[in-house]
C-alpha cells in the first residue's frame, strides 16, 4: 500500500476524492463524505493522540471525538460502548504496536513492517 503519495501530489488527491464521492454515491454526511467535520475530527485525533500533548487536553478531545461518532454516526447504538476514558486508556495502552506514538501512520503504510504490525495485532 503506497498512500503518502496521494498526500503529496495535488491530482493524485483530487482522482481519489473523486473515486470517494463515487463510493458514497452522494449519501452527504451520514455516508461520511468528505467534509470539514471529517478534516475536524482528524485534526482533533492529532491533538488526542499526540505525544507532546497534555494529558487533560487530549482525553478531553478524545472525548469530543467519542461524542462526535456517537451523535452523528451512531456509533454504538444497537449496543454497549466503553466510557470515553476507558476507550482512550485501551488505545493508548494497549494498542501499543499500532500506535500513533509507535511511529505507524498512514504516509508510511507502504513499509512492509509497519502492514505486517497491524496484521499481527489485529
Amino acid at each position: 500500500m503506497k498512500a503518502d503519495h496521494y498526500f503529496r501530489d495535488c491530482e493524485l488527491t483530487r482522482r481519489a476524492l473523486a473515486r470517494y464521492a463515487q463510493l458514497v454515491g452522494g449519501k452527504g454526511e451520514k455516508a461520511w463524505s468528505i467534509a470539514e467535520s471529517k478534516l475536524d475530527l482528524y485534526r482533533q485525533a492529532a491533538l488526542a493522540f499526540g505525544a507532546d500533548t497534555d494529558d487533560h487536553v487530549r482525553r478531553s478531545t478524545h472525548e469530543g471525538i467519542f461524542e462526535h461518532l456517537r451523535r452523528w454516526y451512531g456509533v454504538g447504538r444497537n449496543g454497549k460502548l466503553w466510557e470515553a476514558g476507558t476507550a482512550f486508556d485501551v488505545l493508548m495502552n494497549s494498542c501499543q504496536p499500532v500506535s500513533r506514538s509507535s511511529g505507524l501512520t498512514l504516509a508510511g503504510m507502504d513499509d512492509e513492517s509497519s502492514q505486517q504490525a497491524v496484521v499481527d495485532w489485529a
